[in-house]
């Protein structure tokens, strides 16, 4: 098939969730479709990363994104009836005019969106559409909001209505939507019962082959090394780390001093290496295995809901042991103490995982059974089978009609 495909992202280097996903699909999906790429990217030093991509695509096609904090984007925000997240980064005037020429002067099979905000800047068109929510936003920026001091929630709320309101339309406009698990499929359904014959799952993966070449992993039980890893422009991480280094980690070095800490990933924030000297920040790592390399154990504290959590699926290819909340856990279909260690706050972490740090033949179980769950349910290859198989079923239902 010919795929016309959006991403808000240049998915490359695969460092952030998003960017891993969108990669490993590109990547496989050549073998069989031709694909032409229109994506974002933020800063000039970006663009040379299009050359990974041109062995598996037809074209790239690049555009930049505006600034966030701009006044007229305050301005159209306020007017209009677009969120925020929208108007000041995701709508494109620029990007809906490139694709509308390159749907004038090419035909496709296809058009494949990641994420709902970038479905907007797709002209009218008969061209059937796919839509793959690698998270359902409304219940992202809820958790958010709710979280928020009371004086500032009313604030957020009239976004909020109107995020919900654009994410609705677009999968309404959608022919057929993806979501990454079970509960997100769930989730659309409850929150647009309109949508429920459209969805299927199309889970995100690992490729576990990546991280062979690694070689024996080796373990500090005395002095482990515990991390996280992410992209700290997502709400979700942000809120993580601050947990991690805040209310984790004083508590975790008085009962385990020699304790190593490192974060990895785009994005991270300022203050925090200002604030904590002691840790190890690694930002945009050109490979990420090597970090995940150097871990024990991925302490993940995920406490906003919504999709998969390909951090976690990384790091049991790895061989890291995982510790993270049953909101980080959902969707994965994992058990706490077999494949994972679960957690609902920082003292019942310190508690399970100094004891599993003293019992090493309980540690590597753990692993050992997390690895094969991952190689078995995760690999790229048939979730990218999965994904053809809505191509397929899409593109008969156009041609029926």
């Amino acid at each position: 098939m010919k795929l016309l495909m959006v991403t808000p992202y240049l998915p490359y280097p695969p460092v952030s969730g998003g960017q891993t996903r969108s990669y490993h699909l590109i990547t496989r999906l050549a073998k069989k479709h031709k694909i032409t790429l229109f994506c974002y990217y933020r800063h000039e030093d970006e663009r040379q990363f299009a050359k990974h991509l041109e062995p598996f695509v037809e074209k790239v096609v690049l555009v930049k994104r505006r600034p966030v904090l701009h006044p007229f984007h305050i301005l159209l925000g306020i007017c209009s009836s677009m969120p925020f997240l929208l108007v000041s980064t995701y709508f494109s005037r620029t990007l809906r005019i490139q694709i509308q020429r390159e749907l004038d002067s090419q035909e496709y099979d296809l058009i494949h969106c990641e994420t709902f905000y970038v479905t907007p800047n797709i002209p009218l068109t008969s061209i059937p559409i796919i839509l793959a929510e690698q998270t359902v936003e409304y219940y992202v920026y809820e958790h958010f909001v709710q979280h928020l001091p009371k004086l500032f929630r009313g604030l957020f709320w009239l976004e909020l209505k109107k995020l919900l309101h654009w994410e609705k339309a677009m999968w309404q406009r959608a022919q057929r939507i993806l979501t990454v698990s079970l509960e997100d499929k769930k989730a659309v359904t409850m929150l647009d019962p309109r949508q429920k014959g459209k969805l299927d799952t199309v889970p995100n993966g690992t490729s576990v082959n990546e991280f062979e070449y690694l070689g024996k992993k080796q373990y500090s039980f005395a002095q482990p090394t515990i991390g996280y890893v992410g992209n700290f422009k997502w709400l979700q991480n942000t809120e993580a780390l601050s947990y991690l280094l805040t209310n984790i980690l004083p508590k975790l070095r008085e009962v385990i001093p020699n304790v190593r800490i490192i974060v990895a990933g785009k994005h991270i924030p300022a203050q925090y290496p200002r604030d904590y000297p002691d840790v190890f920040f690694y930002e945009s790592v050109p490979n990420i295995h090597h970090v995940y390399n150097q871990m024990d154990v991925l302490v993940a504290p995920l406490f906003g809901p919504g999709g998969t959590r390909l951090k976690i699926l990384e790091a049991m290819a790895a061989q890291v042991l995982v510790a993270t909340t049953p909101v980080g856990a959902m969707g994965l279909g994992v058990e706490d103490g077999r494949e994972v260690v679960l957690f609902n706050n920082e003292k019942e972490l310190i508690t399970k995982l100094s004891r599993i740090l003293k019992d090493h033949i309980k540690f590597k179980a753990m692993i050992r059974s997390a690895y094969k769950h991952v190689k078995g349910a995760y690999d790229w290859d048939s979730i990218v089978e999965r994904l053809e198989f809505n191509y397929r079923l899409l593109k008969k239902h156009a041609d029926s009609h």
